[in-house]
Order: C-alpha cells, then sequence, then structure tokens
C-alpha cells in the first residue's frame, strides 16, 4: 500500500508537463497537512515547526519520522492522497520496564539494534482507543520462540512487567496498571520533536518534572524555567488535563 502511493505520488509530482505543486507560503504553518519530498521520495507529511522563511520541520505520518526541509520540498497534497488514514501506528513495548527512572542510553541502543532493518511480526495485546497506541509484543519472524521483551530481559536492560497479568488486571478493577514513563513522554510530544530523545541530561530534567508528586498526584502542571521550553510546558500542561479527567471517570467508575 505505501509503496503504491509513493510510486503514485512520484508520477504526478515529477511530471515535467504537470502544473505547479509547491506550497504557497501562506499554507506553510504548523499542522498543514502536505507531501514532502524526503529521501529521494514524496511523503505525506504534517508540518510541526515552521524555522525560518524557507525551512521547517515536518513529521512524515506514513513512516512515524521527523525531518527537517526546506519549503521548496513541500508540495499541497492532491486530494486522492487524502482518503487513506495514516499508515504508521503508534506501538508501545509490552512486558517490559527501565530498570531505572527512563530507560537507558544502552536498552535503546540494544532495542534498535534488535528491531532495525528486520522483518517482525507484532502480537496486539492491548489498545488506548483516545490516543490511537498498540500495545505490542514483538518477534522476528525466524524466530517466534522469544520475544524483543524478552531478549531485553535476557540482557539484563529491562525487567519484567506484570503489569498484563491476568491477576494484576483483575487487582485493580480490571484496569491494567501504566507507570508513567510509560505514559510520558507522550507521542504528541514525540512527533511534535519536543522532547530531546538521547539525552541523558534532557531524561533527568523530565524525570524530575513527570516524578514529582505535585505533578501526577495533584496534577500541578510544571512551570519552566528555560523560555524555549514553553511549547514543552504547554505540551504538559495539556496532557496532565486529559490525564486528571481518566482518573475522575476511573474513580466514578469504581465508585
Amino acid at each position: 500500500m505505501l509503496r503504491q502511493m509513493s510510486y503514485e505520488m512520484y508520477n504526478l509530482y515529477n511530471d515535467p508537463h504537470g502544473l505547479s505543486w509547491n506550497l504557497a507560503l501562506y499554507f506553510v504553518r504548523p499542522g498543514y497537512i502536505c507531501a514532502a519530498y524526503h529521501e529521494c521520495i514524496w511523503k505525506r507529511a504534517r508540518i510541526i515547526n515552521v524555522l525560518s522563511t524557507n525551512e521547517v520541520t515536518v513529521y512524515c505520518v506514513d513512516y512515524g519520522q521527523c525531518a527537517q526541509l526546506t519549503t521548496k520540498q513541500l508540495n499541497f497534497l492532491h486530494k486522492r492522497f487524502m482518503e487513506q488514514p495514516a499508515i504508521s501506528m503508534r506501538g508501545t513495548l509490552t512486558d517490559v520496564y527501565p530498570l531505572d527512572y527512563h530507560w537507558s542510553a544502552n536498552a535503546t541502543l540494544h532495542f534498535k539494534r534488535l528491531v532495525r532493518q528486520r522483518d517482525l511480526y507484532a502480537i496486539i495485546k492491548d489498545t488506548d482507543l483516545e490516543e490511537r497506541i498498540l500495545f505490542v509484543n514483538i518477534f522476528e519472524i525466524s524466530d517466534f520462540q522469544h520475544s524483543i521483551s524478552e531478549q531485553l530481559i535476557s540482557a539484563r536492560l529491562a525487567g519484567f512487567s506484570r503489569n498484563y497479568s491476568d491477576e494484576t488486571i483483575k487487582a485493580h478493577n480490571g484496569r491494567r496498571v501504566r507507570y508513567i514513563r510509560e505514559r510520558l513522554p507522550s507521542f504528541d510530544m514525540l512527533e511534535q520533536q519536543l522532547f530531546v530523545a538521547d539525552s541523558d541530561k534532557y531524561e533527568e530534567m523530565f524525570d524530575n518534572i513527570v516524578y514529582n508528586s505535585q505533578f501526577y498526584k495533584h496534577f500541578v502542571a510544571p512551570k519552566l524555567t528555560n523560555p524555549f521550553r514553553y511549547k514543552l510546558e504547554e505540551a504538559l500542561a495539556n496532557w496532565l488535563e486529559k490525564f486528571k479527567r481518566r482518573k475522575e471517570l476511573e474513580m466514578s467508575s469504581i465508585s
């Protein structure tokens, strides 16, 4: 499906006798859906940030990746490419938890080695329809006996989570307990590049926010001193409001 869409987009936008599809500057704004030329192919993308008059950051919705491009690499998206929902899905690995406050750099690196450039098979164990997240267990097609989660645990880079067991779910009134760092940073924050990945210093700063009892118990949004992180501050406040509503609904259903 993705290969066919890329082929059709290439033929449309690279037609030397066709119309000019270049995105007008008026539409170059955060949230606008367009076609972006990235890694030698055309992709459906959402503009995340406008960095200057000729440079933007986009999120490629079918690939789950961000890219920094020039405005000349953006085209209007033809209506025939608007019907298909995003092909890339949000996914969270199941049955594991980090051995520290957050995933270590070694655990992240080992995970990437296990999954990149490989044919994989995923079993969906749970879903979050509101946030459009699939909670999956991943296997290599050549090895159905040992999941990626089990390999991380064997390498002593992750702990085994019992939160997916029937006994634990039953003990919490039919709800699966989710760690705070399983919820944050949210996919919205990651897709908008509000979270700096692969930075221990940034991870520690984030830990200090989300593990603060004022944040996750009393729903008090943080006030960040760095003015360049105002978008992260807004995103955390918005997430906290949704999280609070969810907790209130859970408590009302229990009572």
